[in-house]
């Protein structure tokens, strides 16, 4: 995906032109890949850097077999008292 004003500029010039010079079309492919995989990789980064920051404040939801089993049991207690009291209510 092109990104900059830059890049879309020479994009679009390179596409109106009636013939692109040797090896234009690949160095444009080239530069947007590097583009692309530069912007992963920091996006990468950043998610990492955030999660490292909840760990360290001590925020980080460990997931384990007990803890899947104890929020599936807690949902279940909630849909149970939910339906109890909707059945409890006055119907109109």
């Amino acid at each position: 995906m092109l990104e900059t004003p830059d890049e879309r500029t020479f994009a679009s010039e390179a596409a109106e032109s009636e013939a692109p010079p040797p090896g234009e079309v690949e160095t444009l492919e080239a530069f947007v890949e590097g583009q692309d995989r530069e912007r992963r990789r920091v996006e990468f980064k950043a998610s990492l850097d955030e999660a490292r920051a909840l760990m360290a404040r001590g925020e980080m939801l460990t997931i384990t077999r007990d803890t899947v089993w104890k929020l599936a049991a807690q949902v279940n207690a909630r849909a149970r008292e939910r339906l109890r009291t909707q059945k409890a209510a006055p119907q109109h």
